[in-house]
């Protein structure tokens, strides 16, 4: 008699639960995703890959990687000293 219960309680919740959710449409979110695969140091709206060197008055800037232990970390302008 327990398990019909269970069978038939069951059933009720299978059918009725679904009156009752809620369906809540988000919109797409663009993030720009294509830019995070290629790690480079953006200058004037260019980029420029690891190792490219500016020179923005007297100062020379290097791409290089923003920590020296990641591989495959974000990358900055560092100044190179003469």
């Amino acid at each position: 008699m327990k398990s019909k219960l269970a069978v038939l309680w069951l059933s009720l919740a299978y059918v009725c639960l679904p009156a009752y959710a809620q369906v809540i449409k988000t919109p797409d979110i663009n993030i720009g995703t294509g830019s995070l695969k290629n790690r480079v140091c953006l200058y004037d709206g260019k980029a420029y890959s690891l190792g490219s060197i500016l020179q923005v008055g007297r100062v020379y800037l290097e791409c290089v990687p923003e920590k020296s232990i990641e591989k495959n970390g974000k990358l900055m302008w560092k100044q190179i000293k003469d």
